[in-house]
């Protein structure tokens, strides 16, 4: 048993020799503003929003390991959502998202040519927001 558990920790220590660490990721920032002025069909104003602002941005690394034609890696995703609107009777409202989430990989690469891969993916993940 002892042989066993040495030779799947050498042949676990020199697949690691030959990986390669992957590192990569986005980063999005976005701010969207426009008046939304309707009204309900008789011409008066229903009270929707008059003014809306939308910021928001996303940061989402990842980190995964190369092993042959094989990568296993994990991603974070960070992000916050700012929503400011003002109505017709010059109400305010704000709403504040914070989204995060954690996920893992594993992908499947195909070499077409010496110099064009692609790969198949599958991927659980779980997110959230407070």
């Amino acid at each position: 048993m002892k042989k066993i558990a040495l030779l799947v920790a050498a042949m676990a220590v020199s697949s690691l020799a030959s990986a390669q660490l992957t590192l990569s990721g986005s980063f999005n920032a976005h701010n969207d503003s426009y008046n939304n002025r309707l009204n309900d069909g008789d011409g008066k104003y229903d009270g929707n929003y008059l003014y809306q602002n939308d910021l928001s941005w996303e940061f989402a690394p990842s980190i995964g390991y190369i092993f042959e034609d094989y990568e296993a890696g994990v991603n974070l995703y960070l992000g916050n959502d700012i929503t400011t609107r003002r109505n017709i009777e010059d109400n305010l409202y704000d709403s504040k998202d914070l989204n995060w989430g954690l996920g893992v990989y594993g992908r499947r690469y195909f070499g077409l040519t010496d110099n064009l891969s692609v790969f198949a993916e599958l991927s659980a993940d779980f997110s959230m927001t407070k």
